[in-house]
């Protein structure tokens, strides 16, 4: 295996294992009793609507499965992070930078080969 890959894949992974340690933190935060933080209270309130927790969950498994298909690299993996790496375009200005660094280092690297070569 050759050095290179390696080495122009590994940005790519450091972010797919960010999301899913991401993922794993935040369903700990939001869901567990043991952390007794303020959004396990919050949900757990009758009177709160439940679309928000829909709304995490969907966030919680879009990290996870995004984060997976990327270290693993899968098609549908690289196609979720182009896809989340837009959605942080409008996260201003922390995800603007964070999208526009990601996106050009996919392009100017081609690092879509990488993840169609099986």
């Amino acid at each position: 295996m050759d050095a290179q890959p390696a080495q122009e894949m590994r940005p790519i992974k450091v972010i797919g294992i960010a999301l899913i340690v991401f993922s794993i933190v935040g369903a700990w935060f939001f869901f567990s009793p043991l952390s007794s933080g303020y959004f396990f209270t919050f949900f757990t309130n009758i009177s709160h609507p439940r679309w928000m927790l829909g709304f995490l969950i969907t966030n919680i498994v879009f990290y996870f499965l995004t984060g997976l298909g990327v270290v693993f690299q899968k098609t549908w993996g690289y196609w979720l992070l182009k896809f989340w790496l837009y959605l942080c375009f409008f996260a201003f200005p922390i995800g603007t930078i964070i999208s526009y660094i990601y996106l050009s280092y996919i392009k100017r690297h081609r690092i879509k080969q990488y993840f169609y070569r099986r």
